[in-house]
Order: C-alpha cells, then structure tokens, then sequence
C-alpha cells in the first residue's frame, strides 16, 4: 500500500493534469485531460545556477575596493601607436618586417605542421568513436576516454611535460600542439558524424561494402568540409596558444613577446601583434566560409 502511495505521489510530482478542448469549435464540447510532463529538469537548472553563481559570488566581498583606471589603459595603448625603442615610424616597420614577421611565420609553421599531424591522427579515432559507425561501446568508449583524459590535461602542463622529453625548441611546440589537436577534432568530429545522414553509409553495407568503403564512400563526402574547417578553426587555436607555448621554451614568438613586453616596448608588442591579428583573421574567415557549406 505504501508502494502504491509512494508511486502517486511520484507520478503527482512528475506530472500534471492538463484539460485539452478537441471540439472544432473549440466550445468545450469535446475536452480531456491529460498528463503533461512538469518542467521540473528546468527548475532544478536553474536553482543549481543561482545556487553556483551566488557560491562563486563569495569571494569578491572586496567588490568594493574595485576600480577601473582608465587613465593608464588609454596611456598603455597610446603607447602602442607612437615608436619609442623603435624610436621612428621607419624603425618601427623595420622591427615589423625583420622580426615580427619572421618571428610570426616561423610560428606559423610550427602550428600548421602539428595542427596537421594532429588531423590526420584524429581521423581514424572519431570515426572508432562516432556511435553510429563504431556501432559496439567496446569499441567507442575505450577511444573516448583516451581522448577525453588527453583532453582533461591543461596546455601548459602538457607542454612542460613534453619539453621535459624532448628538451626546449620548435618539437616540443609541436608534439604538444598535436596532442591537444587530436583532443579537439576527435570531440568535434564524432559529434558532427552523430548528427549526419546515415542513409548512403548502410546502402553501401548492405551491397556488401566493407567498414572502409562505407565510409569513404558514404561519409567522407559530408564529413570534408567540417573537417577542413575545424582544422583551420584549431590552427587558428594553435596559433594564439603558442604564445603560451612560447613562455615555458616551446618555441614560437611568446618568448619575443615576453622579453618585449618586461621591457615596457609597447610599440615593439604591436609590430609583433599586428601580423597575429591579420593571421587570425584570415583563418577565422576561411573556416566560417567552409563551416556555411558544410552546413
């Protein structure tokens, strides 16, 4: 008798009665009521929100001891546009085309170089943990979790641990910048191949197709163009994170921009961030590009 008691008072909880009019007219003719599920998942949302925003709230009670200079904010980025170790406009760009840009290439180079060697090694892993064409979790979940805890590791900690092996320079930037590439797009390329069609995958099965035809006959063509772009969307990643990389002696313009930035040489941080900023911008516009016709 409790069971049953409990089991209402369960289903009262979980639901609610709901009188529905089905008469044409809607005159009240033809009226039912029907259980309609409570939105109880959203409230407890949003208590738990309220809840870790009030709990994260704690520690700024020093709230009222915060300010905004503005007055050396707008004097450090005036600082950026007038030479000063640079001291004229024609130093200035000979500091931007003799170091910053070489310094900018040779970081690109080094994250075009892992940004693709961690792409080509992602490839078989999010096929492996897609659902719909691992098909078995023996298979998927092992890939996963692999992944997922090469993913949990920070940047930083990853590359320290890499230099560590293979001592300071452009490799240690490169084999941390793989890794953390094939964390990336395996997680954004499995859960792309979820959402996708499988009609032409299993028509190719079910002619007799093996799991390597299927997919490249079936998937590969839907799966290219969300590929190219997340893998110029991660270059892009690649690039702003070797300034970090650049700081622990992985290679990259971070250890320039460092040295540049103790010495208060705001107008060499410029030259250096210039040519970041149009990289940047040029790989973000590519990627959006082939993101729309994926889509």
């Amino acid at each position: 008798m409790s069971s049953l008691s409990f089991a209402a008072k369960k289903e009262r909880l979980l639901y609610k009665e709901v009188t529905v009019d089905l008469s044409p007219n809607h005159d009240g003719s033809d009226t039912h009521v029907i259980k309609k599920k409570r939105k109880i998942g959203l409230w407890i949302s949003l208590v738990v929100v309220v809840a870790l925003v009030v709990i994260c709230c704690l520690p700024l009670k020093d709230i009222r001891n915060f300010f905004i200079n503005w007055t050396y904010g707008w004097k450090v980025l005036g600082t950026m546009f007038v030479p000063n170790k640079t001291k004229t406009w024609a130093g200035w760009a000979s500091y931007l085309w003799g170091v910053a840009v070489p310094s900018i290439w040779s970081t690109f180079e080094m994250c075009f170089l892992a940004t693709l060697f961690g792409a080509i090694i992602s490839v078989p892993l999010f096929y492996l943990s897609a659902r719909n064409v691992a098909k078995h979790g023996y298979i998927y979940w092992p890939v996963r979790i692999v992944n997922d805890f090469l993913r949990t590791i920070p940047t930083l900690v990853l590359a320290i641990i890499v230099k560590g092996i293979f001592s300071y320079g452009a490799l240690s930037g490169i084999v941390t910048m793989t890794i953390f590439t094939v964390g990336i797009m395996y997680k954004m390329m499995y859960e792309y191949i979820e959402t996708l069609d499988m009609s032409p995958f299993e028509a190719i099965s079910a002619t007799g197709g093996n799991t390597l035809k299927c997919i490249h006959l079936g998937l590969a063509p839907s799966v290219m163009p969300m590929f190219l772009s997340n893998f110029l969307y991660t270059l892009e990643i690649n690039i702003r994170a070797s300034m970090i990389l650049g700081y622990v002696g992985c290679g990259g313009f971070g250890a320039i921009l460092q040295n540049v930035q103790e010495d208060g040489y705001y107008d060499e941080i410029f030259a250096l961030l210039l040519p970041l900023f149009i990289v940047v911008i040029i790989l973000q516009v590519s990627s959006n590009i082939l993101s729309r016709r994926a889509k």
